[in-house]
């Protein structure tokens, strides 16, 4: 969110575990009701996952590294929102914008 004065505020999720994500969605692993049976895979944090399992981990890269990683300002972020694909999880739990190609249940 941009704020008046022209300064970026952005908000993170920070987990007992040392994780940092961009919302509680993505930060619990609780079950959401309103998401049961939702396609919510993310190709992009399932790459970064597989490449390196502590990629968002600040008790071992540091907690300004982690918040500087690229997707947290392009993917999870207003870049990723209104492109093409946004993330799914967004979409679903945030009405952040819909893709074209996603049909209304």
């Amino acid at each position: 969110m941009t704020k008046p004065n022209g300064n970026v505020e952005r908000i993170f999720e920070l987990t007992l575990e040392g994780r940092v994500w961009p919302c509680c969605y993505y930060a619990t692993d609780a079950e959401y009701p309103e998401l049961e049976g939702m396609d919510i895979s993310d190709p992009v944090l399932d790459k970064l996952k597989a490449d390196d399992p502590e990629w968002n981990n600040a008790e071992k890269h540091g907690l300004d590294t982690v918040m500087k990683h690229d997707v947290f300002w392009t993917h999870l972020w207003d870049e990723g929102f209104d492109s093409d694909t946004p993330p799914k999880l967004c979409v679903v739990a945030c009405q952040r914008k819909k893709p074209d190609n996603q049909d209304s249940e």
